[in-house]
């Protein structure tokens, strides 16, 4: 972790690095308990078939 491996010289530092470790944990850093997939490509295919499973009402301007 980002804590284990830099020495920070002020607050806004440690900030920013910890900000920068985040970032590309949650965007780029595949998971093996995701199948490999980063956390943003897990969560994309989790919205796509939650659309897909629910099912379509009808409101006044149509189906939404």
């Amino acid at each position: 972790m980002v804590l284990n491996e830099n020495y920070f010289l002020d607050m806004q530092e440690a900030k920013n690095k910890i900000e920068e470790w985040r970032m590309e944990y949650n965007t780029f850093r595949p998971h093996s308990s995701l199948g490999y997939k980063t956390l943003e490509e897990f969560l994309k295919e989790c919205e796509q078939e939650h659309n897909q499973k629910r099912p379509k009402t009808l409101l006044a301007g149509g189906l939404k």
